[in-house]
């Protein structure tokens, strides 16, 4: 009888049991908070989400501010309260309604976020949790975490901080109209070839390239190819010389030559969020060749960006 009447307790008390996981991720509070601040991001960790169809969601035309809703199937989520680093989320299926409250806050230096998740129950459900525990709230925030954390989620490309590849570089530089930029290049590494052959200067095998706009339709092409070491040197080729002990932030592209402006937008996140200082004009390395004149072939490409 005693039994029973906990049951019924349980079930139909209008009151709510908090469980709370907390986890370190190397990010920005600013990036982690938006993850669970906005609710288009909550597909990216929270579990119930990110194996459904994201077709199927609806959203309201804001989804950070209060009242904000996220539908997928029978669920809804609906944001009660928040801030820029706070969120109070409403959860409700049929049968079951629950509170995700998060928050984070920085460490000393900015460097890492910790995220902290107080997650509200009915009291049925909380015990069943306690009896039956799923691991849900610690899966998700690891999910976030990862997400957060692995370049190649959360920039949509793999970029990594890496030693300078290329210590000494052949160059010419050569001012071009946009439209002719790629005609310009390959004339320019034609030259280069010409030179090497010229001189027996044995050259890499991979190109290089960087754009510099100027004004209106111009831009400065630089051309580059790795060598060993110096030869002789005559009116507009040059020896570029970048530290061994320099680094880089590079990035990797495959894809229509076109398609890499998505990834110097990325580039540029990635070294703002990290607080590096741009030391020199980034260049792409050429993995699978330059790119055509049409733009429309697949091409490997590794971009660099020289930073301190």
């Amino acid at each position: 009888m005693i039994l029973a009447l906990v049951l019924v307790f349980l079930f139909w008390a209008p009151l709510n049991f908090g469980i709370k996981r907390e986890i370190a991720i190397k990010s920005s509070i600013y990036n982690v908070a938006a993850e669970f601040t906005n609710l288009r991001n909550w597909k990216n960790w929270y579990p119930e989400l990110e194996t459904a169809d994201t077709t199927s969601f609806t959203y309201s035309a804001s989804t950070t501010a209060v009242n904000s809703f996220l539908r997928s199937g029978d669920h809804q989520y609906t944001i009660l309260q928040g801030n820029p680093a706070y969120t109070l989320v409403k959860e409700q299926s049929p049968g079951n309604k629950e509170y995700h409250s998060l928050y984070a806050s920085p460490d000393t230096f900015g460097i890492t976020s910790r995220v902290v998740w107080i997650r509200s129950l009915s009291p049925l459900h909380w015990l069943q949790d306690k009896l039956f525990p799923r691991g849900e709230m610690d899966t998700a925030l690891q999910h976030l975490k990862r997400f957060m954390e692995d370049p190649s989620q959360y920039y949509s490309f793999p970029i990594s901080i890496v030693p300078v590849e290329d210590t000494l570089v052949l160059t010419i530089t050569k001012v071009s109209s946009k439209k002719d930029r790629i005609m310009t290049l390959l004339g320019l590494y034609q030259e280069l070839h010409e030179f090497g052959k010229l001189n027996r200067i044995d050259l890499g095998q991979t190109p290089m390239a960087s754009f510099n706009l100027l004004v209106s339709d111009s831009i400065l092409i630089s051309a580059g190819i790795p060598v060993s070491q110096k030869g002789p040197v005559k009116k507009g080729v040059a020896y570029l010389s970048m530290p061994k002990m320099g680094r880089i932030v590079k990035g990797s592209y495959e894809g229509p030559y076109p398609g890499i402006k998505r990834l110097y937008a990325a580039m540029e996140k990635f070294i703002f969020d990290k607080r590096l200082q741009k030391i020199a004009l980034p260049y792409e390395k050429y993995i699978s060749g330059p790119p055509s004149l049409t733009d429309s072939g697949n091409v490997r490409i590794n971009l660099c960006f020289p930073v301190l």
